[in-house]
């Protein structure tokens, strides 16, 4: 059963005038955008189960160009879900949210990177709503790696993928368009990928893949750098 998801608006715009034409104004206000996740977490029944913390910005959310969600086992116990988010002005991660469970096995580590990936939706949504035919399920490309996919949306052999890492590192890239999509024994694998930085960019490519004949396809090479924390 198919279901659309109403992503968060991180930026505000003003009330249409006369001509019906609106100005953006603006960032949200950083803690009414954590409650709102926050909600949405609780109602979706992916709230972390030990905490779930705002980081104390101050005012609206600075201007930023990606919403990192990452999953790691704690140094101690646990597993942590750290949301940054990646200043536009000069690249610098801050951090904005983190939440923990205190289980440590797979099973533990698969349902925060479940959570991490819906929290990379609707931060990096800003207010588009997005069509969900099966509820996201986390796979891999073999069983050893510790990098996962969820699958945003698919249509025949072409799948919408969203990658996340179970280290905190940049990944410029992490929207992929899969061309040649196969699923076998719950790990995945494609012939040739589209790699885009922000939703957007790989929304208008999946959909241009349907609508448009002889699309011209850009390919980059992955490229991972650690974030400097």
């Amino acid at each position: 059963m198919s279901k659309i998801i109403k992503t968060l608006e991180v930026e505000r715009w003003s009330n249409p005038d006369e001509n019906n034409r609106i100005k953006r104004i603006g960032m949200a206000n950083a803690k009414e955008i954590f409650d709102a996740l926050e909600k949405h977490l609780v109602e979706t029944g992916l709230l972390p189960d030990e905490y779930f913390l705002f980081h104390d910005i101050k005012g609206d959310l600075p201007e930023f160009t990606q919403a990192f969600c990452n999953t790691r086992f704690g140094g101690s116990e646990g597993i942590y879900m750290n949301i940054f988010l990646q200043r536009k002005s000069d690249g610098k991660l801050i951090r904005f949210a983190t939440g923990k469970t205190l289980g440590e096995s797979a099973d533990d580590f698969y349902r925060m990177s479940r959570i991490a990936a819906e929290c990379s939706l609707m931060l990096n949504g800003n207010g588009s709503k997005l069509v969900i035919n099966n509820e996201p399920v986390i796979y891999k490309l073999n069983k050893n790696e510790n990098t996962s996919y969820v699958i945003i949306e698919q249509k025949n052999d072409v799948a919408l993928l969203k990658r996340f890492a179970a280290a905190e590192i940049s990944d410029p890239t992490p929207y992929i368009v899969a061309y040649g999509f196969d699923i076998n024994n719950d790990l995945i694998s494609w012939r040739l990928g589209e790699y885009c930085n922000t939703l957007e960019d790989a929304y208008q490519a999946y959909q241009s893949h349907f609508c448009c004949k002889n699309v011209e396809s850009k390919y980059v090479n992955e490229d991972e750098d650690e974030l400097d924390l």
